[in-house]
């Protein structure tokens, strides 16, 4: 798997190239040109009550669906056709999100999952059965293209534990709502295109999994210290050292440094 260079459209903000931009998204991708990101992959916030600094993560929800339909049609408009959308979310959010990006004119491809083994035990089961994993919606925009082939796992979920505060490197968690490295990091991998976009970059998760792959990115970020906190993350991340197609054995260290 050759790592694609990127071609920025020429009116893309010089500001915005690999780079974590603070402010509100939807304002922020006004400046994004039509059909000029390859690939979105994002998780937006819950609306559950998690502290987000900014942004109020306990709005009405006819409020949140309509802030929900306002970036996932932005998405729409950047993303060139052939693109794909990688919503990561909970099991509460996936299908009014499936039907609302339809709505918009996303194509639903498939359901990933991503497993995370460390949540279980410990705690009271507020449901009938215990949350153990979060789930990827992804979508094309228009005709479908080819994955890429390589040394990459190809099912459909992936097990990746869960941040946690005493793990060490890109395990450890930073942010209330962090992302395990391994899920960006393997489904970007197999996923044609150059140039990537986070509407929500938290603690920039997939923007180090964009550098780790030699993808390049567009962030968002809302609020200023988590924007920071991101920065720093992507700072301290190593570029791929080859552009040659990489040896499984390759693909492990890169997971064993995550």
């Amino acid at each position: 798997m050759a790592i694609e260079k990127a071609t920025w459209h020429p009116d893309m903000p010089e500001e915005y190239k690999n780079q974590i931009v603070t402010g509100d998204c939807r304002e922020l991708a006004t400046r994004i040109p039509d059909e000029s990101i390859d690939i979105v992959f994002t998780s937006p916030p819950y609306n559950v009550g998690l502290n987000y600094g900014f942004w109020d993560d306990n709005i009405e929800w006819p409020q949140y669906w309509e802030f929900a339909k306002d970036w996932l049609s932005d998405a729409h408009r950047v993303t060139k056709s052939g693109g794909r959308l990688y919503l990561i979310l909970g099991d509460e959010l996936i299908w009014r999100y499936k039907s609302m990006s339809e709505e918009i004119g996303w194509k639903f491809h498939q359901l990933l999952a991503w497993c995370k083994p460390n949540i279980a035990g410990g705690g009271r089961i507020t449901k009938d059965w215990s949350t153990l994993a979060e789930w990827g919606l992804l979508f094309h925009k228009d005709k479908r293209t080819p994955m890429q082939s390589g040394p990459f796992n190809t099912f459909n979920w992936i097990i990746a534990v869960s941040t946690q505060s005493n793990f060490g490197g890109h395990k450890k968690k930073l942010h209330i709502a962090q992302m395990a490295l391994e899920v960006p990091l393997s489904w970007i991998a197999r996923t044609p295109g150059a140039i990537v976009l986070d509407q929500f970059a938290g603690s920039g998760t997939t923007c180090v999994a964009s550098k780790m792959l030699g993808r390049d990115y567009i962030a968002f970020e809302i609020d200023p210290d988590t924007a920071e906190l991101a920065r720093e993350r992507v700072r301290n991340t190593q570029p791929p050292l080859f552009v040659m197609e990489p040896e499984p054995a390759q693909l492990d260290l890169l997971q064993e440094k995550s």
